[in-house]
């Protein structure tokens, strides 16, 4: 039986201020069906421990700190149900949010981690 694994998260990118309407950063992940239940997604700017995102499965992701009014929260990354929110749709980037990025996923029975510079 499979755990917990990080599949991908994307590459870093670069672009100039206000020039696309949105950047999306995806964390995607593949889990075990009993994992599902304490399923949580969190993203973290920087090296700050509080998330400036985070969503549990049936519930509105949560945005805070620097990117409160900048995320999309309404935009769906996946057809899944405990995958559909796993991405930051950032709007309107600009230079003042560039910087590392780190995914968190955790369950009941694991954590993984990936950071996109």
């Amino acid at each position: 039986c499979l755990a917990l694994s990080m599949a991908t998260v994307g590459t870093p990118i670069v672009l100039q201020n206000n020039s696309v309407p949105s950047v999306v950063l995806d964390c995607v992940y593949h889990y075990e069906e009993y994992e599902a239940k304490g399923l949580t997604v969190k993203w973290f700017w920087h090296k700050d421990h509080e998330p400036v995102y985070q969503w549990i499965p049936g519930g509105t992701p949560e945005v805070r700190g620097i990117l409160t009014g900048r995320v999309a929260v309404d935009h769906i990354a996946s057809s899944d149900f405990f995958s559909r929110h796993r991405a930051l749709s950032i709007i309107r980037p600009t230079s003042d949010l560039s910087g590392l990025y780190t995914c968190t996923v955790s369950t009941y029975y694991d954590e993984k981690r990936y950071s996109l510079p």
